[in-house]
C-alpha cells in the first residue's frame, strides 16, 4: 500500500505560485485611511459653510494626498 505525501504549508506555498491577491494588506489600509480623513474633512469643511461644495471636495482630496504619506510613515514605524 503506498503511502501518502504529506505537504506542509511552506511546500504548498512554493508551488502556489504568485500571490493572486490585487493589492497588499499594508496597502489596503493606508488608502482606506486616507480616504477617511479626506471624506472627514471635505464633510467639516462643507459643515463650516464653505463657499461652494467644490471647495469642500477640493480640501477633501488635498487632505487625502497629505494623509498617504504621513500613514506610510506611520505604518512603516509599526513594524
Amino acid at each position: 500500500m503506498p503511502q501518502k505525501k504529506s505537504t506542509t504549508v511552506e511546500q504548498a506555498k512554493t508551488h502556489a505560485g504568485p500571490d493572486p491577491t490585487l493589492v497588499d494588506v499594508r496597502t489596503l489600509v493606508i488608502v482606506l485611511s486616507a480616504v477617511l480623513v479626506g471624506v472627514m474633512v471635505g464633510i467639516l469643511t462643507w459643515a463650516a459653510e464653505a463657499p461652494n461644495i467644490w471647495g469642500a471636495i477640493l480640501a477633501g482630496l488635498i487632505a487625502a494626498g497629505a494623509a498617504i504619506p504621513i500613514l506610510n510613515k506611520l505604518v512603516a514605524h509599526s513594524h
